[in-house]
């Protein structure tokens, strides 16, 4: 895991290794310090830019006795809670990272959970928002590569649910980008000024 990147310490401005990309799975986006949130999400960010097939989690890094006391998460897709489905999800970025334990997000691509790596030149993106406790949610992002916004919601209220798609060929070329795939990212903005992201949509031209 690339643990709590910044923008002076972030692991050579991740220069990317192809030998090493299936070894590193995760960036830290969001601890209990004060540099969370846009400034780790923006090195996120610029791993994905660089070519890592990487995603977020959300931990802690207390080092003082009130540790684990903390509502952020990793929040993981898994059929049940052993640790051969549990480590099943987090191999294959079934995953997002939130400041709300009880946040839900349920994110697909052409029917494909967020994590995937799918080949299409049109995806259709599922997008579901679930807030239980009645935390409003401000506003859902989808970006891609170079964090170009492809499209975004107001929503002010706690529950979300909309379908979007895209034509990669029309509306995502980029000429000047060398990566081999296309990243898709949802972000979710609480009313409470906190973020949750999730793992890409990876999406390869047929």
């Amino acid at each position: 895991m690339f643990n709590h990147p910044l923008p002076d310490e972030n692991f050579h401005n991740f220069e990317y290794y192809e030998d090493l990309d299936p070894i590193i799975s995760c960036v830290e986006v969001i601890n209990s310090g004060a540099l969370s949130y846009e400034i780790f999400i923006s090195q996120y960010f610029k791993a994905l830019d660089e070519g890592w097939h990487v995603d977020p989690t959300a931990t802690e890094d207390k080092n003082s006795d009130d540790w684990a006391k903390t509502e952020n998460r990793t929040a993981i897709f898994a059929e049940n809670l052993t640790e051969e489905n549990i480590l099943n999800a987090l191999k294959n970025h079934h995953f997002y990272a939130t400041p709300d334990k009880n946040l839900q997000i349920y994110f697909y691509g052409n029917d494909h959970l967020m994590g995937s790596k799918i080949v299409a030149d049109k995806v259709n993106f599922k997008i579901k928002v679930i807030e239980p406790d009645g935390n409003k949610i401000d506003r859902i992002t989808l970006y891609t590569n170079g964090v170009r916004v492809v499209k975004y919601w107001t929503v002010w209220k706690s529950n979300f649910e909309t379908e979007y798609t895209v034509d990669l060929n029309r509306e995502i070329k980029d000429e000047s980008s060398d990566l081999k795939d296309n990243y898709f990212v949802l972000e979710v903005s609480l009313m409470n000024f906190t973020k949750a992201i999730t793992s890409p949509i990876w999406v390869s031209l047929p």
